[in-house]
């Protein structure tokens, strides 16, 4: 029996992540949203640091929240993410894309 419970119990411990950028803690955050609201959502980052967090189903409610990044020094871009957490760079956003490469899956940086 302990055995058992040794060999199972590391299943229910959550694994420990690695301190996020700002960058990748937004992105995490756009993908929660757009999950919890089961729709597509935008996220328009400008070349300053603010962001904004739209919802494409419902872009006459407004932003659904804004905000500055202090450690966004790329160019403008929009990031489109999807309710099933996956995400691509929207046509006009080929710069971000060269500067920032995306997983389009899992949306997280690819493995060095």
């Amino acid at each position: 029996m302990a055995v058992a419970a040794g060999l199972v119990a590391p299943a229910f411990v959550p694994p420990r992540r690695a301190p996020e950028s700002g960058f990748a803690a937004l992105v995490r955050r756009a993908q929660d949203v757009a999950a919890r609201r089961g729709e597509t959502v935008t996220l328009g980052l400008a070349a300053g640091g603010a962001w904004r967090l739209d919802g494409t189903a419902s872009r006459d409610a407004g932003p659904i929240a804004t905000g500055r990044l202090a450690d966004y020094a790329g160019p403008r871009a929009t990031l489109v993410v999807a309710a099933i957490g996956s995400c691509a760079w929207d046509v006009a956003s080929g710069a971000a894309a060269r500067a920032v490469p995306l997983d389009p899956l899992t949306c997280t940086p690819p493995p060095p």
